[in-house]
Parts: C-alpha cells; structure tokens; sequence
C-alpha cells in the first residue's frame, strides 16, 4: 500500500522544495509519513469544502496554499486551527506545494500561460535562490555510474526538469591501508594508487541523509572520501512571459482573459498587448517587472495603487481573480501526481461558486 511518504517523493519530483522562497510553508503539515494512502484529493486550499469532499474518500490532502503559517498557539481559535483539528479528527494528512509550485515546470505559472493560449513562454524575473549542497566523492573509474545511479534514486543530481546531473573528473586517488582494515582494493601495508573519478552532485539540503546513506550503500571501498558543502544555486524564475498569437487592443484582451479563466475581471491600461506576463495569485507587484518587458501582466489580485501606476506607465494589467489563476495549477499538479502514483486514485477539487475560496 503507498503512503504519505510515497505522495511527498513525488510533490519533490515535480516542485521541489529548494524551489519555494524561504518565507514560504511547505511540506507535511498534518499527517504521519508512514501512513497509508490510496486517495488524495489536490486542493487549492485546505478548506472546509475540500475537508468534507475529501471525508469517506480519501486519505489526504494535497494543497497550494498552506494552512498553518506560523506557530498555533491554541487549537480552538482561529479557523486554521479548527481546520487543522478536522483534519486530525479525521485521519486526513495534509501537505502543501506553494511557491515551489508556483516556480515548478509545469507548474501554476505554465498552466496558467497554457489556459490563455501563450506561445514561446519562458521563465523571467527572479527565484528563490536557494541554499543547498554539494556532494563531492571520489570512486573508482568503474563503479563511478553505479554510485551515482544511488545518488540519484535518493534525490540527488536533481535541477530544474533534469535528474542524474552530475560532474565528474578523471583522476589518481592514493592510500596504505593498515591494520585492521579490509580493503577493496590493495592490501593492508602497501601503498596503492587507483584510477578515481571525482563526482559533484547538487541536492537539497533535506535530502543529506538519504544521499548519505545511498553513498554509504553504493559505494565499494570500506571507508568512503566524501564532504558535503553549502551553495547556492540558480532557482527557476516565478514569473513566466509568452507572446499572444497575434496583438489585441487591451478591451479584447481582457474580453479574452475572462472568457479562458471564467470569471471577472479588472482590467487596467488601454494600449495594444502583444506579450503577457502571468503571476497566478496576489502578484501585482509585478506589473513594474512586466513593464521591463514591455508585456501586460495577468495575476490574480492587484492593489488599487498597483493598477493605477501600471496605467501611468503604459502597462496593461489584469485581475483575473485568485482562484481562477490557480486553479489550472491545481489541476495540472492533479494529473502529474496521478501520472507519478499509478496506484493512488488522484482527484482535483474544484469547489462550488461561494465555497472553499472560489467566487461566485
């Protein structure tokens, strides 16, 4: 039977952790990792709709939005913390895929550019930038794959949409084992020199132990050469920037907008859009980075001052509503899950119009 943890190794896959800004709360926030699962239900928000759809049919919930922020100081206060006593009460795991998501290939930003029609769309702007770590080992030339098949299989190499990154050098690598030892190679007393390939790998700082222990496993010589150390390293951009198939005047635009994300809109500036921008959720803040690039900015919420001065400046903006410009990210993490777990039954919770955060 699958368990939590199996649905966590696969949220990893397909947003990892490294990818979410520090602020950000992510990861299991109700729930044991040994716990079994044979249904999930993929949440824009743990709410209380979500909470009762997921009752009698499935074992955990997968959301974009976290529901605890900070500490809980008291569990019969706000309505997180009734939430999360639901929850509990109920046997139901929760974990939570935010800005990681938002960042992710294929995650909310793609989506949302695929559901208006974009083309050419490429990530802009800035990541999270995150601290992780280098693994550095030597190894003999001929065991040099194998290890780093380990490495990988526990999270390891992994970088953007690619997994098994690695570099590795050629080299001489020298030692006298001595009394006691039970080498791989040589005998105790004489000095050896043995053709070793250098390996670097990056992964999240989370999964030390696991590449740890599958260095540990792989690895031929009794005592291994290896170090970890902290890096930081390129993060994919939140943002993500595509050009319409053709130019419309800014009315058509958002006449567009509307129609493909089902719900209205407000819509700032009047010049012709060629490039769109889009930041699923409250990114209005972003309008200036759109303007830079000379795009309209589509995202979710926009304070009253933050569309006032895209106008000044000749910048559409859209508000197309929070849920409407995440919600196609729930539903494109909602078949990548089901794709990745053949054996839990993955389901996208869609509320009702006045319900769990979608309005009418």
């Amino acid at each position: 039977m699958p368990r939590v943890s199996d649905v966590l190794d696969a949220l990893e896959r397909t947003a990892p952790r490294h990818e979410a800004f520090a602020w950000d709360r992510i990861g299991l926030q109700v729930g044991d990792p040994k716990d079994e699962v044979n249904s999930i239900l993929v949440s824009l928000d743990a709410s209380i709709a979500a909470i009762r759809a997921a009752l009698g049919s499935a074992q955990m919930i997968v959301s974009h939005h976290p529901l605890i922020w900070e500490p809980l100081a008291r569990l019969n206060g706000s309505y997180s913390a009734r939430r999360a006593v639901d929850l509990v009460r109920n046997g139901l795991a929760l974990a939570v895929a935010h800005t990681n998501l938002d960042c992710a290939r294929g995650g909310v930003n793609d989506a949302l550019a695929q559901r208006l029609g974009l083309r050419n769309v490429r990530p802009v702007g800035e990541g999270a930038s995150p601290r992780c770590l280098k693994l550095t080992l030597t190894v003999p030339v001929e065991a040099t794959q194998s290890v780093l098949d380990a490495v990988s299989g526990a999270g390891g190499g992994e970088i953007g949409t690619y997994r098994r990154c690695a570099f590795w050098s050629a080299g001489s690598g020298t030692f006298q084992p001595m009394q006691g030892a039970n080498p791989t190679l040589g005998s105790v007393g004489s000095i050896e020199v043995v053709a070793e390939d250098r390996l670097e790998v990056i992964l999240p700082s989370a999964r030390r132990h696991d590449v740890e222990e599958a260095v540990l496993r792989s690895h031929p010589y009794e005592v291994p050469a290896y170090d970890f150390h902290e890096v930081t390293v390129h993060s994919t951009p939140l943002a993500r920037i595509g050009e319409l198939g053709k130019p419309m005047e800014a009315v058509a635009f958002a006449r567009l907008v509307g129609e493909r994300l089902g719900g209205p809109i407000l819509a700032y500036g009047c010049g012709p859009v060629r490039s769109v921008m889009v930041v699923g959720g409250a990114g209005g803040e972003y309008w200036r980075l759109a303007h830079e690039h000379g795009a309209a900015l589509v995202t979710g919420e926009a304070k009253h001052h933050e569309g006032l001065e895209a106008a000044d400046s000749g910048t559409n903006l859209i508000a197309a509503g929070h849920f409407a410009t995440e919600q196609p990210g729930v539903e494109a993490l909602s078949a990548t899950l089901a794709e990745r777990l053949p054996e839990i039954r993955v389901q996208a919770f869609q509320p009702e119009p006045g319900e769990g955060g979608r309005p009418h």
